[in-house]
């Protein structure tokens, strides 16, 4: 299973390693679970954020557990994300296009804007908050 994460939920991993997002992390980080999948936008956007809002060392730290091997970037450009304009705002069409294109199972966010009735008749991958899809993952498990 691929599961893609969003800036929001990188960043409360990385400020909060033993809080939900970054349970999710580790977990992903295991490559037993399932594989991480973030854009190339979403980690440039937040290593921005980290630094902005904590310092460098969180960045660093960020920086890091993309090097790790359970973690694959995918690319997106402008025709990947156009399929998306319009149905969600501007700025997050390309986690869309990303979460698509990586061929993810999920999308892991706390923005409110992915939980729309828009993105819920066009987007095929479900999305979650954090604290749900870890019930969800929690249940896939119990299935097995």
């Amino acid at each position: 299973m691929k599961v893609f994460l969003d800036t929001c939920v990188w960043f409360i991993a990385i400020k909060n390693s033993c809080g939900i997002g970054g349970r999710i992390v580790d977990l992903g980080l295991k490559d037993v679970f399932y594989e991480i999948v973030v854009s190339k936008q979403v980690s440039v956007e937040t290593a921005r954020k980290l630094k902005e809002k904590i310092d460098i060392s969180a960045v660093q730290a960020f920086n890091y557990i993309i090097s790790k091997r359970a973690v694959e970037a995918i690319a997106v450009d402008e025709n990947d994300i156009e399929e998306w304009r319009g149905v969600i705002s501007e700025t997050d069409a390309h986690v869309l296009a990303a979460t698509k294109k990586a061929g993810a199972d999920v999308l892991v966010t706390v923005d409110g804007h992915f939980f729309t009735p828009a993105v819920k008749k066009h987007f095929p991958i479900q999305v979650f908050k954090p604290k749900d899809f870890l019930e969800w993952f929690e249940k896939q498990l119990c299935k097995r």
